[in-house]
Formats: structure tokens, C-alpha cells, sequence
């Protein structure tokens, strides 16, 4: 989407007046972090001629949560690690 809206010569903030959405949720939208309705999928693409492709979000939020998961845990395991050692 990003590609697309420089190549029309377009910034955010006028991607967003064309939309009718806050510069912000444009943001949001290009950085993955919020993903748009179909509506607003079918009037980014009237505007852009580009379509937001949910599938590969959609894998790339499941990696994205499956590592904060694991990180979690090796957190969690320093910790019994570390509070294990003092109590010996």
C-alpha cells in the first residue's frame, strides 16, 4: 500500500483526506497494526488500485505472537532460574 500511494505522488495526509480517515489510521493501516474493513479495503483500492492482502497479515501477526510467546517463557524460565539459585 505503501508503494502504491508514493507512486501516485500521494502523502498520508492526503490519503487520508481522499479516504475520509485520520492520517493516523492510515498509518495504522499501512504498518499492519490495524487492519481495514471491507468497505475501506474497496475504497483504498478505488483509490490506490491495490488490494490489502489479510492472508499474509494474518500469518505475519500469528509469527509475531507465537514469538512474543516464547520470549515470554524464557523470561518466565530466568526468573525460576534466578530465584531457584537464591533459595539454594
Amino acid at each position: 500500500m505503501i508503494l502504491a500511494r508514493k507512486k501516485k505522488g500521494m502523502g498520508q495526509i492526503a490519503l487520508s483526506k481522499v479516504l475520509c480517515v485520520s492520517q493516523a489510521y492510515v498509518s495504522f493501516v499501512e504498518s499492519g497494526t490495524k487492519m481495514p474493513s471491507k468497505a475501506m479495503s474497496d475504497r483504498i483500492f478505488s483509490v490506490l488500485r491495490v488490494r490489502v492482502d489479510y492472508e499474509s497479515k494474518a500469518k505475519r501477526l500469528s509469527r509475531v505472537i507465537k514469538r512474543l510467546s516464547e520470549k515470554k517463557l524464557d523470561i518466565l524460565d530466568s526468573i525460576i532460574r534466578a530465584a531457584e539459585k537464591e533459595s539454594v
